[in-house]
């Protein structure tokens, strides 16, 4: 039998995640089934518009783990952005920028099958990234792999596509 070998540091972020998320699932399974209303002509969804959808559960308010969410921001400039308070009450942002497989992309905190979470601290690579940051975005990793394949983002861009494109608005929060 094959062993799963998972760094000590990613478990706990899993099990932040899972505990963070456990009481959102439970209260919507609880609740009850409503007859369905007929259908009016379709708004485009959230997700199409802002991104939110692709870190739902998590709203304003929103508690993961030590971390509390404090804003979720629309696609902007190619990534889904999050703000965030750790546990010393800092804010520290969080992008969402679309996977790139490339040997020499640069290496997120973070990945899913589809983007990669980084900790927009105005840092080129250079300067460490706070292990407390660092693991939220491996906490919101959970959260977006639950809803990436269900949930389409139009234009969400790579970090280097963003660094090209967008170069005034990329690693500086909001």
């Amino acid at each position: 039998m094959k062993t799963l070998k998972m760094p000590r540091r990613r478990m706990m972020a899993v099990m932040g995640a899972a505990a963070a998320l456990v009481p959102a699932v439970a209260a919507s399974a609880a609740e009850p089934k409503r007859a369905r209303a007929p259908r009016a002509p379709r708004a485009p969804a959230p997700s199409e518009q802002s991104g939110s959808a692709l870190v739902a559960p998590l709203v304003a308010g929103s508690a993961l783990g030590s971390w509390r969410v404090v804003r979720t921001f629309a696609v902007r400039a190619g990534a889904v952005s999050l703000e965030l308070k750790d546990s010393s009450d800092r804010l520290f942002y969080l992008d969402i920028c679309k996977r790139d497989r490339r040997q020499s992309a640069p290496k997120p905190p973070a990945c899913t099958d589809l983007y990669d979470i980084f900790v927009a601290n105005e840092g080129d690579g250079s300067a460490a990234t706070l292990e407390d940051h660092g693991l939220a975005a491996m906490a919101v990793a959970e959260v977006v792999r639950a809803n990436e394949h269900a949930v389409p983002v139009a234009g969400m861009l790579t970090l280097r596509e963003r660094l090209r494109r967008h170069p005034d608005q990329v690693m500086r929060g909001f």
